[in-house]
């Protein structure tokens, strides 16, 4: 901890050193952190990026489910498309030959 009389008034922080010390409860003084601070940030920064990385592999699970039902359906939807195409070129073989 700095002596009281070393610390300057809180008005001359400056905005990082008032934001850990307020809202993280971090530092006692507005030139840093200690050491101990310092890991502590690292420690939540990790935390954070490990549940931003957890969120996007949810997310990308989905998509992935999501592409293979989108696949299934095209595959589908090809099938029958092929179908029609095959009875109109049938139908219109019959016309055409019921009417030379």
């Amino acid at each position: 901890m700095w002596p009281t009389r070393l610390i300057k008034p809180w008005h001359s922080w400056s905005t990082t050193a008032r934001t850990f010390y307020t809202g993280i409860g971090l530092g006692d003084n507005p030139k840093g952190t200690s050491s101990i601070d310092t890991g502590g940030v690292a420690l939540a920064a990790i935390k954070r990026l490990n549940q931003v990385l957890q969120e996007k592999e949810t997310r990308i699970s989905a998509q992935e489910e999501e592409i293979q039902t989108l696949k299934a359906e095209n595959r589908d939807l090809s099938e029958r498309l092929s179908m029609l195409e095959n009875l109109v070129k049938k139908l219109n073989e019959k016309e055409g030959a019921m009417h030379p």
